[in-house]
């Protein structure tokens, strides 16, 4: 029989003073630790105080009985699982059945044999030990189930951006090749040239993109993380729209930037590269062929911002989707760019996401059929 008794407190509450001793003797030799009670109050008392691992208690007291005490225990939530075993002289079977009944795990008749109470102690000791073991088995199956959980949304989540930012490029080669085969002796070789390069840099961000999935570092870095760098901001802004001039040149649509070349903040380069990206693909996927978007670097001194814009003269937004549109619900409403563009409402999100993460906002001012202005507010750190 294994030894738990040397880390196994027991209780023993008994209005006998000779039992409780009686009890207590035969218990400490087998190297129990004991605390006593004659009265059900002075019980719950050191209950409260600290609990112990098994509780031996009498049914018939002046004050409370042994019923009305394991209801009070049962009934509360620190207490509620802690075994208790009826000491009585009582041998009826109903006084039995209504000690199960109001939570006891056994009983014990008066007077008392030494070997069933060790063994029927023993047992429950092991018992809860064993059910201690479960709890604890059960809590880290829930813990590794919530990192099982995280990690997986992590996961689902980078897939998502990424698949996102995958789409955009490919959308733009896939119309610069049509361009070219449909009107080739149209092109000047000065136009041909901008379309290879814009195919070749479209080429060249999709194999990043790829190449960032594959590094594990990359993929198990939470996208809830700055991989912060010092960043001029003109040169992003200007690399962005050049990944995107595909998708431009097939719309006819024209980049006017003004950027202030000295404005450099510390961010996460490729997150803040997907915000603005975002907002310059659902531009051009809402702006209609021969149209402009106006893109704005520039300093908010008064606030200590720095603030990039992009605005289209395209078909604006509708003013009941704008209080909704970059929250969760925003993704349900997609709508049908001006050459049926399709898209899959992630990136908006993705910006508001990736903006508040370097402590920012955005800002959003549209009007139906004359267009939109995103504002992205930055704090100036440096």
């Amino acid at each position: 029989m294994p030894d738990h008794s040397d880390t196994t407190t027991i209780l023993i509450v008994d209005d006998s003073e000779q039992n409780v001793r009686l009890l207590s003797h035969v218990l400490k030799k087998e190297g129990y630790k004991i605390l006593e009670a004659l009265n059900g109050r002075k019980a719950l008392d050191i209950v409260a105080e600290k609990a112990p691992d098994i509780i031996l208690l009498d049914v018939i007291m002046p004050d409370l009985n042994g019923f009305e005490i394991c209801k009070k225990l049962k009934d509360q939530q620190s207490t509620k699982d802690i075994p208790i075993i009826f000491l009585s002289s009582l041998s009826e079977t109903d006084s039995k059945v209504k000690g199960f009944n109001v939570g006891g795990v056994d009983y014990i008749t008066k007077p008392f044999q030494r070997e069933e109470v060790l063994a029927r102690i023993d047992l429950h000791v092991r018992l809860k030990q064993l059910q201690d073991e479960l709890e604890e088995k059960i809590d880290e199956l829930k813990e590794r189930e919530q990192r099982l959980n995280a990690l997986n949304k992590r996961k689902d989540e980078l897939m998502r951006i990424l698949s996102h930012d995958i789409r955009n490029p490919v959308t733009g080669i896939i119309g610069v090749a049509q361009l070219l085969s449909e009107s080739s002796e149209d092109l000047s070789m000065e136009d041909r040239e901008t379309m290879y390069h814009s195919i070749e840099e479209s080429g060249r961000k999709i194999q990043r993109l790829v190449n960032d999935l594959l590094n594990k570092g990359t993929a198990e870095r939470s996208i809830s993380e700055l991989n912060t760098e010092q960043v001029n901001v003109d040169e992003m802004v200007k690399e962005v729209i050049e990944l995107h001039q595909p998708t431009a040149l097939t719309k006819k649509i024209s980049f006017d930037l003004e950027s202030d070349k000295e404005i450099e903040l510390r961010l996460d380069r490729q997150k803040m590269e997907q915000v603005v990206g975002n907002l310059i693909s659902n531009a051009l996927k809402f702006t209609p062929e021969g149209g402009t978007i106006s893109i704005g670097v520039d300093k908010n001194t008064e606030k200590d911002q720095v603030e990039i814009k992009v605005s289209d003269n395209g078909v604006g937004i509708p003013e009941n989707e704008l209080p909704d549109l970059l929250t969760d619900d925003g993704p349900k409403n997609v709508r049908t760019g001006t050459n049926g563009e399709k898209g899959s409402g992630i990136g908006l999100d993705i910006i508001k996401q990736f903006t508040e993460l370097h402590g920012g906002s955005v800002l959003i001012d549209s009007c139906q059929g004359e267009g939109t202005t995103f504002t992205i507010k930055l704090p100036n750190i440096n």
